[in-house]
């Protein structure tokens, strides 16, 4: 059967990186960096409940995010992520995972915002995808940062890819500005349903 993937309309909101969801607690999966802002992260994450057993040890620099809020209250973005430990997932790093990288029967996965966007990170997360699609929920975030796109077509071509393999899609109204310029969130759901694909 076509996977049928849908929009939710939500205020904005950022998303975590990939994300894998029991019905215990949520396990954050990334390269995770030494430094303060790292640890601030993970410490964060931990009293939130979030599991640390799939956040990998990274001796690169955490990416940094600078925030401006916009007369209309929305927020502009700038980013320092090169070189950075996130941006450096490669496959080879799943496999160092526990369970040699698969995910726990039962779980949902979530995934999204600069895994579409920056290398080798982006490809890694294409290939976890596309390997996990058949297998479990997959809920996808693109929450676009429009700031670190240097291919709108390649980014927009990867998005479509990705929607067609996940379950839900989850965007704010920035997302779609960018994603369907000048289309009604109704229309662009609509759209997509209508192109759901047999990912078999």
């Amino acid at each position: 059967m076509p996977r049928r993937s849908s929009y939710a309309r939500a205020a904005r909101a950022s998303t975590s990186p990939p994300v894998s969801a029991d019905s215990e607690s949520p396990r954050h999966c990334s390269r995770a960096s030494p430094t303060t802002t790292s640890a601030i992260s993970c410490a964060h994450l931990a009293a939130s409940g979030t599991r640390l057993t799939h956040a990998l040890p990274a001796s690169d620099p955490t990416t940094l995010a600078a925030v401006h809020l916009c007369e209309d209250g929305s927020a502009a973005y700038s980013f320092h992520a090169n070189g950075t430990a996130d941006r450096g997932l490669r496959p080879e790093h799943l496999a160092a995972l526990p369970d040699g990288g698969t995910l726990p029967a039962g779980t949902a996965l979530h995934l999204g915002s600069l895994g579409l966007l920056l290398e080798p990170l982006a490809s890694t997360l294409d290939g976890l995808i596309r390997r996990e699609a058949d297998r479990r929920l997959v809920s996808l975030d693109p929450n676009v940062r429009p700031g670190l796109v240097t291919d709108r077509a390649a980014c927009l071509r990867r998005f479509a890819e990705w929607v067609a393999l996940a379950d839900m899609v989850k965007a704010s109204d920035e997302d779609l500005a960018w994603l369907h310029p000048g289309e009604s969130y109704e229309g662009a759901a609509e759209r997509r349903l209508a192109s759901g694909q047999d990912s078999s």
